[in-house]
């Protein structure tokens, strides 16, 4: 057994301070006054917590070619720890070299060439593995468009500050 076969949240504290702060957002985030968005939010938090008090294994994400987005990203975890989400942001920092970003859109719209990334957190594909949920994180840099879109059989919300 390697030592990234006994890797889980428990033993790699990083990884699960991270779920635990995505939770608690989750979990204070406001759901605009809408019932169906605060229940989302609570089914978010509970998934998250199956992950944590399941001690859930980490996968060594697979890496690619960076996004060019990317150059943006020390600016908006300097500007991410004064906001309501800087624990979440402390704690992307910490795992900021281990993290997998893409760009998974194929073709990318032309609005977000070069301005769009992400990362799968937990999810089919993500370090943390579930078939339930999938959490992650998107960077827009400036001028950033991301296109409307919705799902027809998934719940999805985004938490942000405006102010990025």
């Amino acid at each position: 057994m390697t030592d990234d076969d006994r890797r889980t949240l428990g033993r790699t504290p990083d990884w699960g301070y991270l779920l635990r702060e995505l939770q608690e957002l989750h979990r204070a985030s406001s759901a605009g006054g809408s019932a169906r968005v605060r229940a989302h939010h609570d089914r978010v938090c509970g998934l998250l917590g199956e992950l944590i008090e399941a001690d859930a294994p980490l996968v060594p994400a697979a890496q690619g070619p960076e996004p060019e987005a990317l150059a943006h990203l020390t600016r908006a975890i300097d500007r991410g720890v004064r906001q309501p989400s800087q624990e979440v942001i402390r704690a992307v920092r910490a795992l900021r070299g281990t993290l997998a970003w893409h760009t998974e859109y194929d073709p990318l719209p032309e609005p977000m060439r070069g301005r769009f990334a992400q990362c799968e957190i937990a999810g089919p594909s993500g370090p943390v593995r579930s078939a339930d949920v999938i959490v992650g994180l998107m960077l827009f840099a400036p001028g950033c468009r991301y296109p409307e879109h919705w799902h027809e059989e998934i719940d999805e919300s985004y938490l942000f500050d405006p102010r990025f």
